[in-house]
């Protein structure tokens, strides 16, 4: 076995360990932080699910593209849709981690106003912005992106958009 084949053995096992490992970590996370009655409480709570949620779909989504199958190549949907949802999944994860950064930093501020944002009923109507808010930017994914003719690559398709 040269190195070469030694590395595609070792690049293929350890996505699986990783995925086999880290989807089902990330969904455990949202569980315990969405459906424990003392973290329902926590308004960071709320932001650390949502990012356990979308950090299970980067990985699904990761996981599905590094699949040896020429899926992606066949179909302008499946690559239009792959492109849009990794750019909007890993968009929606950093979100919730910089909510929730900004929770933890509002939670030591000396002024009342700031720390009022961290009440539960502010955070449930923040909780859906950030998927909301991404989906609609990366509208232009589901546009300009396709399948390039001689290769089927997935790529842009229109010069501005690269």
């Amino acid at each position: 076995m040269s190195i070469f084949e030694t590395t595609l053995e070792i690049r293929f096992w350890s996505l699986i360990i990783l995925f086999s490992i880290g989807v089902p970590a990330a969904c455990l996370n949202a569980v315990a932080f969405a459906g424990i009655k003392i973290f329902r409480r926590s308004s960071s709570a709320h932001y650390v699910a949502g990012q356990s949620l979308a950090d299970a779909n980067v990985f699904i989504i990761v996981f599905l593209q590094i699949i040896p199958s020429k899926s992606l190549s066949i179909s302008s949907i499946a690559c239009k849709f792959m492109v849009f949802s990794v750019q909007m999944t890993m968009s929606v994860a950093m979100s919730f981690f910089c909510l929730s950064a900004f929770d933890r930093w509002a939670c030591t501020s000396q002024t009342v106003r700031i720390r009022q944002l961290r009440l539960i009923q502010v955070v449930r109507r923040l909780f859906p912005v950030p998927f909301i808010l991404w989906s609609l930017v990366n509208i232009p994914f589901l546009i300009y992106c396709d399948l390039i003719p001689p290769t089927l690559a997935c790529w842009f398709t229109h010069d501005l958009f690269m």
